[in-house]
């Protein structure tokens, strides 16, 4: 999308008083002298005023290719601690069976205890 339209910018937070000031300041009938009765030129002299005191007082909008970017990263990381916890718990099943009285039973556990903390903290 062209930066310089009125699809680029966040009217969400847009700061609509200061817009509302600076229209209200303009001289539309200085500006429909400058154009000669020409209605066209007018019209276009019109939409650049406002996309002009638009612009200034609304931020852009998020790239979305970054937005996605970053939720594909979120993504990729929650996938791999539930990785992480999936293999975690098939080896403490594998030592509970053949080596019941393992020390590394507890430090392995405590891991999957970290990993179901963190897990639904990358979700917020």
């Amino acid at each position: 999308a062209d930066p310089h339209s009125f699809r680029a910018l966040d009217y969400h937070n847009a700061d609509y008083d200061a817009m509302n000031q600076a229209l209200s300041e303009v001289n539309w009938e200085e500006l429909w002298g400058q154009c000669e009765g020409d209605l066209n030129a007018f019209l276009e002299l019109m939409r650049l005023t406002v996309l002009q005191i638009t612009m200034i007082n609304s931020p852009l909008k998020d790239d979305k290719t970054v937005t996605i970017a970053r939720k594909r990263r979120a993504n990729r990381n929650l996938y791999v601690m539930k990785r992480k916890r999936r293999k975690l718990n098939a080896r403490i099943r594998a030592l509970e069976v053949n080596n019941p009285n393992s020390g590394r039973l507890q430090e392995l556990r405590d891991e999957v205890s970290l990993l179901c903390y963190s897990i639904p903290r990358t979700l917020r």
